[in-house]
């Protein structure tokens, strides 16, 4: 979905499509899946590759995860574009972000919530409801884009990355306003 909101869905043009039936989006997604196939793209090769096995490194191990520090934490979660991507809210840019976020989540609370989201018995929605909305687990600066976009790059379920990016994509495929 990354590549149709690039290629496709480019700025505003993901507003008022139709909604379209399950089989008309089937029609228009097959030529658009073998575009997809035969495009290349160095963004994939150079960056969204190596940030998926980056955190598919360091969070998609419990054990593994448990063994990181409050830097290597916050590094790993730069390979959410959600969260990455915010750098441009903060006068000061990345720095300021880090100083933030570090500043208004300790180690222990960002340990805990990705622990939690990732790991946890719960149902995933509910963890993901938590993560998102329970001061117990809520991150400052780690909004819902962040949560599920984390969720589907890490999970043992086959659930996929939920972000705007993604919703702005089904929306110009036709699914309607999610």
């Amino acid at each position: 979905l990354w590549w149709i909101r690039e290629e496709k869905a480019q700025g505003q043009a993901y507003q008022g499509v139709p909604i379209r039936s399950e089989s008309e989006i089937e029609i228009d997604v097959k030529p658009l899946v073998q575009e997809f196939i035969h495009f290349q793209s160095q963004y994939l090769v150079e960056d969204a590759v190596p940030r998926y096995q980056d955190i598919a490194s360091s969070f998609g191990n419990k054990e593994r995860f448990g063994s990181l520090d409050t830097d290597q934490l916050y590094r790993t979660l730069l390979n959410v574009h959600a969260f990455n991507d915010r750098f441009r809210f903060f006068e000061g840019g990345h720095p300021k972000m880090k100083e933030t976020f570090l500043g208004t989540n300790d180690h222990e609370k960002i340990r805990t919530t990705i622990e939690y989201l990732l790991y946890g018995s719960d149902q995933y929605e509910t963890r993901i409801s938590n993560c998102v909305n329970d001061s117990d687990f809520k991150l400052n600066e780690f909004g819902e884009s962040c949560v599920k976009e984390l969720y589907g790059l890490v999970n043992e379920n086959d659930i996929p990355i939920c972000n705007g990016r993604t919703l702005k994509s089904m929306e110009w495929l036709g699914f309607g306003k999610l």
